[in-house]
């Protein structure tokens, strides 16, 4: 199942960390935000550790050799 979610008023990190895996990226877990409170990924409850990041913004992944 693909996702997409949009943070349009972002302007900073998203606290998530990602991992290479069998030449995809993929989420790996999320970082606190200095106040110790979720960052934007992990707070929209549509990312999860183990999805696959298939784009971002204009940027599509897929096919990519990393």
């Amino acid at each position: 199942m693909e996702v997409s979610v949009a943070f349009p008023h972002l302007r900073g990190p998203l606290y998530m960390n990602v991992i290479v895996r069998r030449g995809h990226l993929v989420v790996h877990s999320f970082s606190p935000t200095e106040a110790g409170r979720p960052g934007p990924a992990e707070a929209s409850a549509k990312i999860k550790p183990g999805d696959y990041i298939i784009g971002f913004g204009d940027e599509n992944f897929a096919g990519l050799s990393l």
